[in-house]
């Protein structure tokens, strides 16, 4: 394994959406100080890399504004303790700029160059609506069939990436993924195993190149407000036996040379 970056951000009364250089990062939705942590080698560039959060209030917008928001990138080395700094960042909100839909708009650039993903985003071509819907029924169906054979080549280029991204052998990396996919999905039951097209919420990305594809709360279905991130379920999300809980799948669907499929 190769060294490694992480994205830490505290915050509180904060909901916020983090994309790294266009590509969908996470979402988190706190009211006590909390924390949102996680890897990030495979959403990044050879050279400038781009963090971009968009942040709304939780709950008392007074409270928002005025409780600030850390951000921190930190170069991880492997079998070791050891921490870098490479970028560290204060956020209030009070201080920033606000879109026509209120969200408030921070963005942030560093510099890395132990992995590129600009070489798979070069294969990827733009999606329509359509082709997002009809694949996002194909994917359940392969889910709920549990036909484990075809869900793999949906994720081949995604462990293909994961394993470059973090210098893990790529066999390794898809055996790895194989085990987590039977025992978290398939020997699992889907949240909404039969969906409607109205059920979606499709957040398309990178001029269209790019959609992540959510399941809308019932109760929000119908109506015309703006849809709070936070009611949003990734279309693979599961309940089992094996573990407490829903289990969720980033599901990124991409056209990648030609082909649809999951991406990082």
């Amino acid at each position: 394994m190769k060294p490694y970056l992480t994205l830490d951000i505290s915050s509180e009364d904060t909901n916020f959406t983090v994309y790294i250089n266009g590509l969908y990062c996470g979402y988190n939705h706190t009211i006590n100080r909390s924390e949102f942590k996680k890897p990030i080698n495979q959403l990044l560039v050879s050279g400038n890399n781009s963090i971009q959060l968009i942040l709304l209030p939780n709950n008392n917008l007074i409270d928002f504004l005025k409780a600030d928001t850390y951000l921190k990138v930190e170069l991880n080395q492997p079998k070791s303790d050891d921490k870098n700094v490479v970028k560290e960042s204060t956020i209030t909100p009070m201080n920033l700029f606000k879109n026509e839909n209120n969200e408030f708009l921070f963005s942030v650039k560093f510099d890395y160059n132990l992995f590129n993903i600009g070489p798979w985003l070069t294969n990827l071509s733009p999606l329509t609506k359509n082709e997002v819907t009809q694949f996002t029924h194909y994917l359940l169906k392969l889910i709920k069939e549990k036909q484990l054979d075809a869900l793999l080549q949906l994720f081949y280029v995604r462990s293909q990436i994961y394993a470059t991204a973090y210098g893990e052998e790529f066999n390794s990396n898809l055996s790895f993924f194989t085990s987590f996919l039977k025992s978290n999905v398939l020997a699992a039951n889907l949240i909404s195993p039969t969906v409607k097209d109205h059920q979606l919420y499709l957040d398309f990305t990178l001029d269209s190149r790019i959609c992540n594809v959510y399941l809308k709360p019932e109760l929000e279905i119908d109506t015309l407000l703006p849809l709070d991130r936070s009611s949003l379920t990734p279309i693979i999300s599961t309940t089992g036996k094996h573990f407490d809980g829903v289990y969720s799948l980033k599901t990124a669907v991409v056209k990648y040379k030609g082909q649809m499929m999951l991406f990082v």
